[in-house]
């Protein structure tokens, strides 16, 4: 079954969706017709690049590099430099935000690979539908290179662990350098099956052995219909929700003193936040303490963390246990987690 409409207004939550069984449950404010989330990299909440690791994604355990909802590998006899982040100053498209592999030396048959990830709620919108994809794209390699799209479906619910292609382009040339809006390159007419497990997308880019190079992708658009139309703007507001159902970041300010999150302290070294998850995040989140907090209250503290996790969680709410050193807290009182220098954060991961 297709997605249907919002059940009343869309909130902090998100909207009511169909998830392909007849159930209603709370998912992401998408609205329109591309079910890409921040296909123009306008959201980077995580802010510092990925460094190029020989065939590795960005997103490792901690989750802690790179822009929201979208990885980049590099591949090759060996990956000696580069990065993978957001470019606010693009050729490719037409706001200025791409993807970018910048600064990239492979040697041997190098290759790119550029990846998004659909949840199986969005995806069941094109199940046994005709979808078509489109992007810019723009390279300086000083010659023509082929661009592939390839589109898979999960095998089980949001699981890609395992996949299933559903197809692939017609391998793509993209010359060097030009002018904005650069190279727009498609994947037609394509038919889903039955892609509501989830659905991969990925734009390799046979590039072959490069000297500090670089690579721009942007305004990737999925959307029901034989054709790719014009990419859909949504609000920045919009995007940022959107992506905040598969990861959230606490210090946004990135300031040293920053008010993170409240809680109650149960003995002279243990605080216990109870923590609501808007927008719902896709899943029970994973929990990653980023540069340096500290607890305090007003009988106590501030007293360094040592530890933080999660005890339990849902999609909707944490119970978080937080550890520290010192011993100057007092049971029964408040306590708020604060960033100890700028760095200092909470990051929570529901990652595809």
């Amino acid at each position: 079954m297709s997605s249907v409409s919002p059940i009343g207004i869309p909130n902090a939550r998100g909207i009511l969706k169909n998830d392909g069984t007849g159930l209603l449950s709370w998912t992401t404010i998408q609205p329109g017709k591309n079910l890409i989330i921040n296909g123009d990299c306008r959201v980077n909440q995580r802010v510092t690049a990925y460094t190029l690791i020989k065939d590795a994604y960005t997103w490792d355990a901690s989750d802690l590099y790179g822009p929201d909802r979208h990885e980049g590998m590099a591949t090759g006899t060996a990956v000696s430099a580069g990065t993978w982040g957001q470019t606010v100053t693009a050729t490719a498209g037409h706001s200025r935000y791409a993807f970018c592999f910048a600064g990239v030396t492979l040697t041997g048959a190098g290759v790119l690979w550029h990846r998004t990830r659909i949840e199986a709620k969005d995806a069941v919108e094109l199940k046994n539908q005709i979808a078509s994809f489109g992007c810019y794209v723009w390279q300086d390699t000083g010659s023509a290179h082929n661009y592939t799209i390839y589109v898979r479906k999960a095998n089980s619910a949001d699981n890609f662990s395992a996949v299933t292609e559903i197809g692939h382009s017609a391998a793509q040339s993209v010359p060097s350098g030009g002018s904005s809006p650069g190279t727009f390159i498609k994947f037609e007419g394509l038919s889903m099956g039955d892609c509501s497990n989830g659905i991969e997308i990925e734009i390799k880019i046979e590039c072959g052995a490069v000297t500090t190079k670089n690579f721009e992708q942007t305004e990737l658009q999925l959307e029901l219909g034989t054709v790719p139309t014009k990419f859909e703007f949504r609000s920045y507001m919009q995007e940022k929700q959107m992506c905040k159902r598969y990861f959230q970041r606490e210090n946004e300010i990135f300031t040293n003193g920053a008010l993170l999150m409240f809680g109650q302290v149960t003995s002279a070294i243990i605080g216990v936040i109870i923590y609501e998850l808007i927008p719902e995040m896709r899943s029970s989140p994973s929990l990653v303490q980023n540069g340096t907090l500290a607890l305090s209250s007003a009988a106590g503290g501030p007293c360094p963390v040592t530890n933080i996790s999660i005890s339990y969680s849902t999609s909707q709410i944490a119970t978080i246990v937080v550890t520290a050193s010192g011993g100057g807290l007092v049971a029964g009182n408040a306590t708020y987690l604060y960033a100890s220098n700028s760095s200092g954060d909470v990051f929570l991961n529901a990652e595809l």
